[in-house]
């Protein structure tokens, strides 16, 4: 019978030969090789319905296809649905969405949405590109500071076991370029080229103002180091264009300078439609992270238990990693002092947490591997807890179909349970299949110390000579 050592080696020897072959791959292959897998997992499980659409990816789809078809965008005539965020300004009937969110979706309007009918399909193939393309951008990043194998497993979890998958590649949801753009940040820092990371920052502000304090804390945080103002010009001036940019959008189109979307309706028939109920800062910041429906913790409790390697994984992570965790708690805060936590109707889990995933995932990536090195306990549920991510974000994105129009109390709402008890076979397999892997994952105890895991993953042929 195989010793433990030995099962460990053989098991491990697929996942070294992918991650040799990856270390051995350029970056423009690699990406390919990540981005086309996952384009079409996403884009054959992404929302093509209208009807069934939550009114944010709604809205920006509609204006995109509207200036492919008319060179305009008002939707005068164009009146879908009585809870998409269109109002009247200046005569006519126009969206609240930002400029970076719409102008990204006319290109895959233009390709595949010419027409007199309004179709959703463009808008998910925009959704799922901006998601495949951000995480192998991450990966490329990811590689250059921990090595393939972490790289690969991260960008993984993150593609399959976040609002990634659900949200940001099941339409044109912000967070789709939001992402990409940050990614491409993320990649731009990794290969010490500043300037392009801040003008990608940049460009991310006209998608979502909040995203203003990432650069700003880059800015900052290199003037102090360098003892230079220079930083906070380069990561200063593309921030403020990006902001500028909104601010001339909506002054073009709904007639005022403010940078918030507008927040009246077009339709005289809408005065009851329904708003978030009231808040607080304190409420956002508990919801956020302990609401059965949109809680990070319910969600992704995988980043709660990699917060016990973050104290290491602080010290060895560059700069950049450092800036970019500290910008996304700032935006994340920004967003729950300003929206009410759930978000808005029609999506799965959480929303408003990706953009701190994302951000947050090269500092959590050098924390993973503290916990895999020292914490052989956690590395259990670390293992199973990511286990568990994927399932439910595989029932939201396979199964979770349209809710009522109206806002649920994420407090006592939870949407697996709702898929689970309603929505038939199909959830239920996922969630066993799910329930087995954890179930296996918190059982598995290897009989190797930790010396000799750790060699015979790194290196299975020197631990095939011992």
């Amino acid at each position: 019978m195989a010793s433990a050592v030995e099962i460990r080696r053989r098991t491990a020897q697929p996942i070294a030969h992918i991650a040799q072959r990856a270390r051995a791959t350029s970056d423009p292959v690699l990406a390919l090789a990540i981005f086309l897998p996952l384009l079409i997992l996403y884009v054959a499980t992404a929302n093509v319905t209208a009807a069934t659409q939550s009114p944010d990816p709604g809205s920006a789809a509609l204006a995109g296809w509207q200036w492919v078809n008319h060179h305009n965008f008002y939707l005068d005539s164009q009146f879908l649905r009585g809870d998409l965020w269109l109002f009247l300004a200046k005569g006519h009937i126009v969206t609240n969405r930002t400029p970076g969110v719409v102008v990204f979706g006319i290109p895959f309007y233009e390709l595949l949405g010419r027409g007199p009918v309004f179709s959703m399909f463009p808008a998910a193939v925009a959704g799922s590109t901006s998601a495949a393309g951000a995480v192998a951008l991450l990966v490329l990043a990811l590689r250059r500071l921990l090595g393939s194998r972490i790289a690969l497993a991260a960008g993984l979890i993150l593609a399959l076991g976040t609002s990634t998958w659900s949200i940001s590649a099941d339409s044109l949801w912000t967070h789709g370029p939001n992402e990409l753009l940050l990614a491409a940040a993320m990649y731009a820092f990794s290969r010490n080229r500043q300037l392009a990371a801040a003008l990608f920052l940049g460009l991310a502000c006209t998608v979502r103002p909040h995203l203003a304090f990432v650069p700003l804390v880059a800015g900052v945080w290199y003037a102090v180091r360098r003892r230079s103002v220079v930083p906070l010009a380069v990561f200063g001036v593309p921030a403020v264009v990006g902001v500028g940019v909104i601010a001339l959008w909506n002054h073009w189109l709904l007639g005022s300078w403010s940078i918030e979307a507008g927040r009246s309706y077009a339709s005289a028939g809408l005065s009851s439609v329904a708003t978030g109920p009231g808040y607080n800062f304190g409420t956002n910041i508990l919801g956020t992270f302990f609401s059965p429906d949109r809680g990070l913790v319910i969600w992704c409790p995988l980043f709660v238990l990699l917060l016990a390697g973050v104290r290491r994984g602080w010290r060895d992570a560059p700069d950049w990693a450092r800036i970019c965790s500290i910008g996304g708690i700032g935006y994340l805060l920004l967003q729950l002092k300003v929206n009410y936590f759930s978000g808005g109707t029609n999506f799965w889990s959480y929303r408003f947490a990706i953009e701190p995933l994302l951000l947050a995932t090269p500092l959590l990536a050098y924390a993973a591997r503290d916990v895999f090195r020292r914490r052989p306990l956690v590395r259990r549920f670390v293992i199973a807890a990511a286990a568990y991510c994927v399932g439910t974000q595989a029932v939201g994105a396979l199964f979770f179909g349209s809710q009522a129009h109206v806002l649920i109390d994420p407090w006592t709402h939870f949407g697996l349970a709702s898929e689970l008890v309603h929505d038939g076979l199909g959830p239920r397999i996922v969630m066993g299949l799910t329930a087995a892997t954890v179930i296996a994952a918190l059982l598995w105890r290897p009989r190797t110390s930790d010396q000799e895991e750790a060699e015979s993953l790194a290196s299975p042929a020197a631990a095939s000579a011992k």
